[in-house]
Order: C-alpha cells, then sequence, then structure tokens
C-alpha cells in the first residue's frame, strides 16, 4: 500500500504541475496573440487617421472600416511611405506547452535517479518524497456525502452573491442614469 501511495501523490504532483504548466502557457500565448492584434490594429488605425485627415470625413469612415477588416484577418499589412510591414499568422501547434512538458518530465527523471544515488541531493529528494508521503497518510478525507453538502452550500452562496451583485448592478446604473437625465 505505500508503494502505491507514493505511487499515486507522485502521479498527482506530476499532473499538477503539467497542468499548472499549461495553463501559464496558454494565458501566454492568448496575452502574445492580442498584443500582436492590438499592434497590427494600432498601426492600421494610424495609417487610416493620417488618410482621415488629408480626406473627407466619409472618406476616412470607409477607410477606417476597411482598415478594420485588414486587421482581423490572419496576415495583415500596413503601409507607411516606402515601408510595408507584414505581420503573420503564429502557429497553431501548441510548441511551448510540448517544451514544457518535456522540461517537466526530465525533471522528474533526474529527481528520481537522484534519489537512487548516495548524494547528499539524492538523500534531500528522498527524504523530501518520504515526509510528503507520510503527510498525505494524515490527511483526513470527508465523505461523498459531506463533500456533496459542501459543494451545494458553495453554490447556494455563489448563486445568491451573483443575483445580489447583478440587482445593485441594475439599481445603481438606473441610478446614475436619472441623475444624468437631471442635469441635463
Amino acid at each position: 500500500m505505500t508503494k502505491m501511495m507514493k505511487s499515486i501523490s507522485v502521479l498527482l504532483a506530476v499532473l499538477l504541475a503539467m497542468t499548472l504548466s499549461f495553463t501559464v502557457l496558454a494565458d501566454e500565448s492568448e496575452a502574445v496573440s492580442e498584443v500582436v492584434s492590438e499592434a497590427v490594429s494600432e498601426e492600421a488605425s494610424t495609417e487610416a487617421s493620417t488618410e482621415a485627415s488629408a480626406e473627407e470625413s466619409t472618406e476616412a469612415s470607409t477607410e477606417e472600416s476597411k482598415a478594420d477588416t485588414s486587421a482581423e484577418e490572419s496576415k495583415a499589412e500596413t503601409s507607411t511611405g516606402n515601408t510595408t510591414t507584414t505581420v503573420e499568422e503564429e502557429s497553431t501547434f501548441p510548441w511551448a506547452r510540448v517544451i514544457t512538458l518535456i522540461v517537466i518530465v526530465v525533471l522528474i527523471v533526474i529527481a528520481w535517479v537522484l534519489t537512487k544515488t548516495n548524494s547528499k541531493l539524492g538523500q534531500r529528494i528522498k527524504k523530501f518524497f518520504k515526509e510528503y508521503a507520510s503527510e498525505i497518510k494524515k490527511v483526513s478525507w470527508s465523505s461523498p456525502k459531506d463533500t456533496l453538502k459542501a459543494t451545494g452550500v458553495v453554490l447556494v452562496i455563489v448563486i445568491a452573491a451573483a443575483i445580489a451583485i447583478g440587482v445593485l448592478d441594475v439599481l445603481f446604473t438606473q441610478a446614475i442614469e436619472g441623475l444624468a437625465n437631471l442635469f441635463r
């Protein structure tokens, strides 16, 4: 049973580390794509605003809509003078996630190999996992019935809070609009 608990706890630790790294990498890749799309739209709006100052306002709105549609395409080009900048869409394969997974697996293998050696670091790693296993044994898990009750209480409180915040939002919005209408 002890070996099974150690194996399960190591597996859970690995899964947790992988989940956290995937989450962080997904957030970073979304942030990078947002920054690229913002840069493209800023360049397009800058170009459109310089053209708008030279032409009439009706032509400017047409150019802005053209710039917006070109910024949404997978490949966006902006021209300033004689220079043309091209921004291409990033690859859809998650290389960063694959590299992170490989690094995690390599670190786990290194830690396992070190625990088999008599080095100082290996002994410290082995001691850590032994202490970890003993702490896992001390954890008292609640019954499924108690877990369902606690989950129900949390859901009810979250729903009640969401309704209260929604009602307050509507009330404050109407109050501010009413005050704005009084001063018009």
